[in-house]
């Protein structure tokens, strides 16, 4: 069975913010991420995925005493690394979306195995969420299709 998706986003920035706002989400009332939302994406260059990616060190530290800001080292410095990350599959393949059609090819199972482990703080339960939200079709998740399908090799 398979869930409603939302529609792709159209440029590597966008795939960039829904991937941020899953990290943000993951452990956290989402609805508490939403009402701070528009002062995370301000924080964060609008999600702009050239300008996150040269976050450095002062960012870090701007972003920990922001108020408006989950202020969750791990969850911030995963951002900026996955920055780094969809700028540099971008590359490789166009755009982002390449690389998911690419990956995806092999079935859900590869695509979702595969995000999980090169895109930091997108776990099990949460990579699911995210590729429902820039467009993909998944399979519904639920504690079995997770053992089933992303545990183990």
């Amino acid at each position: 069975m398979y869930c409603k998706v939302e529609p792709r986003p159209k440029t590597d920035d966008g795939y960039f913010e829904q991937m941020a706002k899953t990290v943000f989400r993951s452990g956290f009332n989402w609805n508490v991420i939403e009402k701070k939302w528009p002062d995370i994406q301000k924080s964060f260059a609008n999600f702009s995925v050239k300008k996150v990616a040269r976050f450095n060190d002062g960012d870090i530290d701007r972003l920990m005493k922001d108020k408006g800001v989950v202020r969750n080292y791990r969850k911030i410095v995963a951002v900026i690394e996955n920055a780094k990350k969809i700028e540099k599959v971008g590359k490789e393949h166009e755009s982002f979306r390449n690389y998911l059609k690419a990956v995806s090819k092999d079935g859900e199972h590869k695509l979702c195995k595969t995000v999980v482990r090169q895109f930091s703080y997108i776990g099990d339960s949460m990579v699911v969420s995210f590729l429902r939200s820039v467009g993909e079709e998944m399979p519904e998740m639920n504690k079995v299709w997770i053992k089933k399908h992303m545990r183990g090799p």
